[in-house]
């Protein structure tokens, strides 16, 4: 609901999908009261309570590492790359066409 909301698809067909946005709202409820269901049970001491974190951070943090060390690695990249584009190109050329007059 929430892709068709921003692709603009199906919004007449569909009325939910005028208010998809409100989706991204209902999955973290819902996923707040799965996660919340799924470690009751687990969480009842005090030293499993201060562990959950731990372990929490333990299985996000590395992919949240990876995703920023690759976008900061692509960011420089389009950006060094632009760079040498506009190095090269031929003076008094358009720096988005290198093709001259």
């Amino acid at each position: 609901m929430v892709a068709l909301f921003h692709l603009k698809i199906g919004a007449g067909v569909l009325p939910a999908i005028q208010h998809g946005y409100l989706f991204v709202d209902l999955f973290f409820v819902l996923s707040g009261f799965v996660i919340a269901r799924a470690y009751a049970d687990r969480l009842r001491t005090g030293t499993e309570l201060r562990a959950f974190p731990v372990r929490r951070w333990g299985r996000v943090f590395p992919l949240l590492f990876v995703s920023s060390v690759l976008f900061v690695v692509a960011r420089n990249a389009a950006v060094a790359a632009k760079l040498v584009g506009a190095a090269t190109a031929t003076p008094g050329a358009s720096p988005r066409s290198c093709s001259g007059p």
